[in-house]
């Protein structure tokens, strides 16, 4: 695939993968901060980030003449014009639904115990390929995965014990806090789905990261348009009281308006990972931001130091860097059997 399409040189894709990085710990305190000024309005946080995704179009149509990596490639893949608006769909489905799922939990746990549960795409990603595609799998990724489990049992365990307290804003009744764990694993569902199924696309028609992430928005902005009248029709969602509350409020109006602006920088930097790099890195990514997000909650007071998230954190991040080769262990280097299985996966 090297060199089917445009690439960035290794600098500009370093700091790619580091804006998705920053604006990603940015967003998600932006939104712990609708939880602490009490804005908790899960679908009208997807529409707004389905406006923040539309404004890549945008940008798409001001730099597709001079930017070459908004340009499709011609270079014996699929141009990003003849691909069928259904890809667009699917993958704007597919992520909106762990958007859904993730902000309402929100309403029970922190946005760094939210970012820690992600760190559940491996072990789902682990199953699939393991017992749904029957590939072999690495001693280190064995272990990283076992290590992984063993972190997020950890979290869990410290998010629902009694003695456990949250910051204001933040509270929950127990059982409350483990349907938003659940709701955690199942955004990581769709998230793990979302993550493959652009990694794919992106790679098979040379999809340009601005268009990809501006047509995803325009079509959520209709889909989420047509929910929230349903919504408030039938008295779930209250757009007219969100709108007081926008408006009204300096705090919702500035952090909703960065919000909006960074993530559609988030989604692109993450396309063009996912494309120029992997799925896989993207992951990656995603789970490290939330050591970042949970300092910044600890900074401003949101939540409350709690050792068994340290201690689980620290396990899901250590299970991350064995599970990926970055953290290097002698008794996980691979046999001949193994040695082979890595050549093959160079290979292809």
């Amino acid at each position: 695939m090297a060199g089917s399409f445009y690439e960035h040189p290794p600098l500009a894709f370093a700091s790619i993968a580091v804006g998705m990085l920053i604006t990603g710990v940015i967003t998600m305190n932006l939104r712990d901060l609708w939880e602490v000024t009490d804005f908790h309005y899960p679908v009208h946080w997807v529409w707004m980030s389905q406006v923040g995704y539309s404004l890549a179009w945008i940008a798409h149509r001001l730099t597709k003449h001079t930017d070459p990596g908004c340009v499709p490639s011609t270079m014996g893949l699929q141009k990003g014009m003849g691909i069928h608006q259904k890809t667009y769909i699917i993958a704007m489905i597919l992520d909106a639904m762990s958007m859904v799922c993730a902000h309402e939990a929100m309403g029970s746990i922190s946005a760094a115990i939210v970012q820690m549960m992600r760190s559940t795409k491996l072990i789902i990603a682990f199953f699939i390929t393991t017992v749904v595609m029957q590939k072999k799998q690495l001693p280190r990724e064995r272990a990283g995965v076992l290590l992984v489990l063993l972190g997020v049992v950890v979290v869990v365990y410290g998010s629902v014990i009694p003695a456990n307290t949250s910051s204001a804003g933040l509270d929950g009744s127990g059982s409350s806090k483990w349907f938003a764990l659940l709701l955690c694993f199942v955004a990581e569902l769709f998230n793990v789905a979302f993550y493959l199924y652009q990694d794919h696309t992106s790679k098979k028609y040379d999809l340009p990261a601005f268009h990809t992430v501006g047509v995803m928005g325009m079509y959520g902005v209709i889909v989420f348009s047509v929910v929230l009248v349903n919504l408030n029709m039938a008295n779930i969602e209250n757009s007219f009281h969100a709108f007081d509350r926008f408006t009204h409020s300096w705090p919702v109006a500035l952090s909703s308006i960065g919000y909006i602006i960074l993530l559609c920088v988030y989604e692109i930097c993450g396309v063009v990972v996912s494309k120029q790099g992997s799925a896989i890195l993207r992951a990656l990514i995603d789970v490290s931001r939330g050591a970042l997000i949970w300092a910044v909650e600890l900074y401003c007071g949101w939540v409350q130091f709690e050792a068994l998230h340290g201690i689980g954190f620290a396990i899901i991040i250590c299970g991350t860097l064995v599970n990926t080769g970055i953290i290097h262990l002698a008794v996980l280097d691979p046999g001949p059997e193994g040695k082979s299985l890595v050549e093959d996966r160079q290979q292809s």
